[in-house]
């Protein structure tokens, strides 16, 4: 019988903050499976691009549903795992940016609301949860630096709205322990120590 207790590892923060990054190194360095977001398969969203308006109820429904999935993979998952970004701040963060912009109409909102706090009702949290912050300056140098064609229309404000809307759910989270690490500083995508320091700091938190 395995009695090691469940480790769930999820990586939160904004465009560019480094979570992808992370989430590499952690299980490069240590026993944990990865679980990176991925939105390859994605049915709405070069729609969403071209028409945000349009298509913003279809595409938050379509990632929710991927995190479901990823959600209920990583439960069935026999080892420890790190996680690139978790169903709830899909709707704590984007869903929620998108109603207060007016992309998500007020009927579209509530009805995706219900949806989430249907489906997340029995889901287990992460055991941890890390939180990457950066400032808008960092985040545009690093977007720009990565050249992803499906982030060049990115704008300041949306970053910033981005990052209140991390702001605010992080102050009403509760449930697990939360380990926030400001990476303005850190070149975790180049820097070994910086490198080191951060998993190990992430290691001791999640009690591996």
């Amino acid at each position: 019988m395995n009695l090691r207790a469940r480790i769930h590892i999820s990586v939160a923060g904004n465009i560019g903050a480094g979570k992808s990054t992370l989430v590499s190194l952690l299980s490069a360095s240590t026993d944990l499976d990865a679980f990176p977001e991925s939105v390859a398969e994605h049915p709405y969203l070069t729609d969403y691009y071209v028409d945000p308006a349009r298509w913003a109820f279809h595409s938050q429904v379509a990632f929710l549903t991927q995190r479901l999935e990823q959600h209920r993979a990583i439960g069935a998952h026999a080892g420890p795992v790190c996680q690139e970004r978790s169903i709830y701040e899909d709707y704590a963060v984007f869903g929620t940016t998108l109603w207060r912009q007016g992309i998500l109409s007020e009927r579209d909102f509530r009805t995706y609301e219900r949806l989430f706090h249907a489906i997340t009702a029995d889901l287990p949290p992460p055991t941890l949860l890390v939180m990457l912050t950066a400032s808008i300056t960092t985040l545009r140098h690093r977007i720009a630096h990565r050249g992803r064609n499906a982030e060049r229309g990115i704008t300041d404000g949306y970053l910033a709205d981005l990052e209140q809307g991390y702001h605010d759910w992080m102050a009403g989270w509760r449930a697990c322990p939360a380990l926030v690490i400001a990476t303005d500083a850190l070149d975790l995508a180049g820097d070994p120590a910086a490198q080191q320091a951060v998993v190990q700091h992430v290691r001791r938190a999640a009690g591996l």
